[in-house]
């Protein structure tokens, strides 16, 4: 949850398939940050908290 002012949550679904050998062959949903990131500025974005649930 946000807790600051300007904090932004940002929730996505991403599907990891793993082959017989456990290696990932796939992964879908991927976020662009790209609109939160000024090079020429120095902004950027912190990423305070990444949560996994795994079913």
């Amino acid at each position: 949850m946000a807790k600051n002012r300007g904090d932004v949550i940002l929730r996505d679904r991403m599907q990891f398939d793993l082959d017989a050998a456990g290696d990932r062959t796939t992964l879908y949903g991927r976020i662009d940050l790209s609109s939160y990131v000024n090079p020429v500025s120095r902004d950027g974005l912190a990423i305070k908290q990444v949560l996994f649930q795994l079913r």
